[in-house]
């Protein structure tokens, strides 16, 4: 595995002309997933990460239904690009919103 990191990380380097932080670089199986940008990314699908889903919940808890309604209608925008249709399901639950379709 050592030798794969030492190889890529010389590739970047020199084709690309970029440097990569030694302590940030880990090789880990593809199973486990590629955390980015709120998303966890495995083979075969998709997940929203986990704190996003935490901030999301949380923000679902205001009193105050139209500021619900627009975290809904926030998250579930960010939701939409992963496998998350149960997650939706029960989050329109909770803002009082008819889950819509997803058309992409």
């Amino acid at each position: 595995m050592e030798l794969y990191k030492l190889e890529i990380m010389a590739f970047v380097n020199e084709k690309l002309k970029l440097t990569v932080h030694p302590n940030k670089v880990f090789i880990r199986p593809v199973v486990t997933g590629i955390d980015f940008v709120g998303y966890v990314i495995r083979p075969d699908y998709v997940l929203v990460r986990k704190r996003v889903v935490g901030s999301w919940r949380s923000s679902m808890d205001e009193a105050d239904k139209e500021m619900n309604q627009k975290a809904y209608h926030s998250y579930s925008a960010h939701a939409m690009w992963a496998n998350s249709y149960g997650l939706r399901q029960k989050m329109s639950k909770k803002a009082g919103i008819k889950l819509e379709p997803i058309i992409r």
